[in-house]
C-alpha cells in the first residue's frame, strides 16, 4: 500500500491495541493489519482544497476548445449524477487505484424502491473537458420513490439535501475489512475466516477504531476496502465478482442449497471504485469495478450495489 502518514500508523496502533485487549493472538492482529489498504475519504470537513461535489451538474462553464461535455447522453436515463470527483485534486497513490492524475470521475445511481435493473454507473471525463450546465429534468424520471431520511423523496428532494453537502475535501484514510460474513450462498461466503480464526473479533476492533475523530458525516470514500457491516452481500467487491459472471454465479448458488461442492467465487480482480454511505436513510451504495478495466478508462462493466434496509 502508499506510504502510511502518522494519522495512518496511529490509526492501526489503535486497531491492534483493541484486538489485543479482546483475545487476538498478536500473530493473526499483524497478520489482519496486513490487509490495511489505502483509501481517500470525500467529505465537507477539513481544509484540504475541495475535490469534488454531491449532486447534479452544477459547475457551468465550456472547455478551453468552447465546448460541453456531453454528460446527458450519456448517463443512463433513470440514473441521477450522485457525486463527481476532481482527479487533479485527490493526491497521487493515496487511493491505491490506478486512476488518472486529472480529469473528473462522474459517480451515477438509480436510488430507487423496486428498481432491480442497474442501480448506476461511472463515467470520466478527460481534462479540458466542460462539465457545463446540462441537468436534465427532474420530471424525466418515471420513479420517485427514494428513501431519505425524512420518509420517501423524489429525485428532486435528493438533489436538494445532495447540494447541502459541499463541498467535498480529501483525507487520505487507511482502511481495514469492514464486512460482515454471510452465508446466504457460496459466493457470499466469507474467505478470511478460511485464513483467520478470530474474524469477528478482529472486525470488530477495526470498527472501534476506524473514525477515532468522530464519524465524518456523508461522504464518498474512494478506493480501500468497503463499508458494508450488516448488510446481506458480505463484500460488495466479491458479490460484483460473481454477479458479473451469471453461469458461474448460478452453479455456485445451486451447489449450495443442493449441498455439493461449492465454487468459491473471489473477487477476480475486481476493485472497490467508490462507496456512498450517509445520506439516504438505511442505504449504501458501492461502485465497483475490474481493476484493469479502470486502468484503461473503460466503465462500461461497472456493478453498483445498492443495499436498503426497510
Amino acid at each position: 500500500m502508499t506510504r502510511l502518514t502518522p494519522e495512518m500508523t496511529d490509526r492501526l496502533a489503535m486497531f491492534r491495541e483493541r484486538a489485543l485487549v479482546a483475545g487476538v493472538p498478536v500473530d493473526e492482529v499483524e497478520r489482519w493489519a496486513g490487509l490495511a489498504r489505502p483509501a481517500v475519504v470525500l467529505a465537507p470537513t477539513g481544509d484540504e482544497p475541495e475535490a469534488g461535489w454531491f449532486g447534479d451538474e452544477r459547475r457551468p462553464g465550456p472547455g478551453p476548445d468552447g465546448t460541453y461535455s456531453a454528460i446527458r447522453e450519456r448517463r443512463p436515463d433513470e440514473n441521477h449524477l450522485i457525486a463527481t470527483v476532481d482527479l487533479s485534486a485527490i493526491p497521487t497513490g493515496a487511493t491505491g487505484l490506478p486512476l488518472p492524475a486529472d480529469g473528473h470521475l462522474l459517480l451515477f445511481a438509480t436510488p430507487e424502491l423496486g428498481d432491480e435493473d442497474g442501480f448506476g454507473s461511472a463515467d470520466y471525463l478527460p481534462p479540458g473537458t466542460g462539465l457545463g450546465d446540462r441537468a436534465r429534468e427532474y420530471s424525466d424520471y418515471t420513479n420517485d420513490e427514494i428513501p431519505l431520511s425524512s420518509g420517501i423523496g423524489t429525485h428532486a428532494d435528493l438533489e436538494a439535501g445532495l447540494r447541502e453537502i459541499d463541498p467535498l475535501r480529501p483525507q487520505s484514510v487507511v482502511t481495514l475489512p469492514d464486512h460482515e460474513p454471510t452465508y446466504y450462498a457460496a459466493t457470499f461466503t466469507d474467505p478470511l475466516a478460511a485464513r483467520f480464526e478470530n474474524t469477528g473479533r478482529l472486525r470488530q476492533a477495526w470498527h472501534d477504531t476506524r473514525w477515532p475523530g468522530g464519524w465524518p458525516g456523508p461522504h464518498l470514500q474512494l478506493g480501500g476496502w468497503a463499508s458494508a457491516r450488516g448488510q446481506e452481500f458480505g463484500d460488495p467487491v466479491r458479490y460484483a465478482a460473481a454477479h458479473a459472471d451469471p453461469v458461474r454465479y448460478a452453479a455456485a448458488v445451486e451447489a449450495f442449497f443442493k449441498n455439493r461442492a461449492r465454487d468459491e467465487l473471489d473477487t477476480d480482480g475486481w476493485v472497490l471504485l467508490a462507496q456512498w454511505i450517509g445520506y439516504l436513510n438505511q442505504m449504501s451504495l458501492y461502485w465497483t469495478i475490474p481493476a484493469a478495466d479502470l486502468e484503461d478508462l473503460r466503465f462500461d462493466r461497472v456493478q453498483v450495489i445498492q443495499h436498503w434496509t426497510p
